[in-house]
């Protein structure tokens, strides 16, 4: 009886853990959305140094277009439609 009241009372249910949601990402950091489907160009922009100062290194930027040229982040499952079974 008391190895029950120890164990049933002090021991505490967790749901059980979900697995983290992952946005497939190109290795230039822009989704698949980000890239033309024919021509495989990056319309994303990314932050680039353009003044650079001896002590602090780059202190001025400004977004410029990716060139990135091919998306090579993981591709998405294909979606199909297969029409009901009826009889």
């Amino acid at each position: 009886m008391a190895g029950f009241l120890a164990g049933g009372f002090g021991a505490r249910r967790r749901a059980p853990n979900r697995p983290e949601q992952v946005e497939p990402l190109c290795t230039c950091g822009h989704g698949l959305a980000y890239h033309d489907r024919e021509s495989q160009d990056c319309h994303g922009l990314v932050k680039t140094a353009v003044k650079f100062d001896k002590v602090y290194g780059a202190v001025g930027y400004e977004m410029r277009p990716c060139t990135c040229r091919r998306y090579v982040g993981p591709m998405p499952l294909e979606t199909f439609y297969a029409p009901e079974i009826t009889d």
